[in-house]
């Protein structure tokens, strides 16, 4: 097993809001995210088709700047690029209000789907969504395990 990480980039970059570290930052209203239905959908391509077990993602959790970590994502994975498989959706847990503000890892469970590509989609929970790492364990899938007929169903 491996664990594969990779910078997120974007057009969107906030670095100035919080100086000194490296985020990729979306706001709910701006015209990307409308345009994609309110969700920032990031979407991850890798060299050979993968068996899946979590992704990590490195949020920001700072509600005084109405920041906060996505409230909900959506996973889903394909071989081909074209056709995605969705898998269950997460939701993550909401800190209490007088929690300390920081950062905080979310790990996204992948059960152990196959494919070659992964794509999140991100439902806001604030104002603005603010995100730095993403890493995800995966191993080399073997194609002789692969079933000779897959089919996805598109979400």
């Amino acid at each position: 097993m491996t664990i594969d990480y990779c910078i997120v980039t974007s057009p969107y970059l906030q670095a100035a809001m919080f100086q000194g570290y490296e985020w990729v930052g979306w706001s709910n209203d701006s015209s990307p995210v409308r345009a994609n239905g309110g969700l920032v959908e990031l979407t991850f391509r890798f060299d050979a088709v993968r068996n899946f077990s979590s992704a990590h993602l490195r949020a920001n959790d700072m509600r005084s700047r109405d920041v906060a970590v996505f409230r909900r994502a959506l996973p889903a994975v394909s071989v081909d690029g074209r056709s995605y498989a969705a898998l269950d959706s997460v939701v993550t847990p909401r800190r209490r209000l007088d929690s300390t503000e920081s950062a905080r890892d979310v790990v996204l469970p992948l059960s152990g789907a196959i494919g070659r590509f992964v794509r999140l989609r991100l439902e806001f929970a604030a104002h603005w969504m603010l995100i730095s790492e993403v890493e995800f364990t995966s191993g080399l899938y073997r194609r002789h395990h692969l079933p000779t007929a897959v089919s996805f169903q598109q979400k």
